[in-house]
């Protein structure tokens, strides 16, 4: 039964994007559109497949869907209307925010999937913005990674604290070469790292150790039930 489940889920999510290649298409040959419209058109129409099979069945592939549906309905949107290249990364990172936030909401299910596609598009949305060599992206970005370490622990999800340790990682030391250079940049990178590796070894035994005291109370009152 569950490798029906699993093989029905993976059906679905080639149908999403098989749906929306067939929409894209026949927008591009029927009606004689540019490519970027029968892209954004396509893409959308995608969206919207994803999130009724979403809706009928809230696994990991269906969410994976419309969340990468969705984005690249926002990048068809973008070139149609010749937006500036900041806008890349600025719509990804609002839509990873918002989907954290959704799913701190338990609006978005599983939950463990929502905020790593949150976590992610976030924090890569954030290094978009930063191509240009803008500094302020680069302190989001650590930003975003210190506050994804914090809700790691507080909402006792390892997933957020992985991808925030990751973030950590790669923002800190583009942040100490941009503003102090290279002479200065590598040590000082270095030791920040380092100190980001101990927090986030201290957050991790100190998550780890909430969910076994969880799940030692969860077999107490177990056996308080059998007894």
């Amino acid at each position: 039964l569950d490798a029906v489940r699993r093989l029905a889920g993976f059906l679905w999510f080639f149908a999403v994007v098989g749906g929306g290649f067939t929409v894209g298409i026949l927008v591009d040959d029927g009606i004689n559109t540019s490519e970027d419209t029968s892209m954004f058109v396509g893409s959308l129409a995608a969206a919207i497949l994803a999130l009724i099979l979403w809706r009928l069945r809230t696994e990991s592939l269906q969410q994976v869907a419309f969340g990468a549906s969705l984005w690249m309905s926002m990048v068809g949107l973008i070139l149609v209307a010749d937006w500036p290249d900041e806008a890349y990364g600025l719509t990804l990172w609002s839509l990873g925010t918002v989907w954290l936030f959704l799913t701190w909401g338990t609006l978005i299910h599983p939950t463990t999937t929502g905020y790593a596609l949150g976590g992610v598009a976030s924090l890569i949305g954030v290094q978009l913005l930063a191509v240009d060599g803008q500094g302020w992206p680069l302190l989001l970005g650590v930003l975003m990674a210190g506050v994804l370490i914090v809700a790691s622990v507080t909402l006792r999800q390892i997933v957020l604290l992985a991808i925030g340790s990751a973030g950590v990682f790669i923002f800190v030391p583009q942040v100490v070469f941009h503003f102090f250079g290279d002479s200065l940049g590598a040590p000082v990178a270095l030791l920040l790292s380092g100190a980001a590796l101990i927090g986030g070894a201290v957050a991790l035994a100190r998550l780890m150790g909430e969910i076994r005291e969880d799940i030692a109370e969860a077999a107490e009152g177990q056996q308080e039930v059998n007894s």
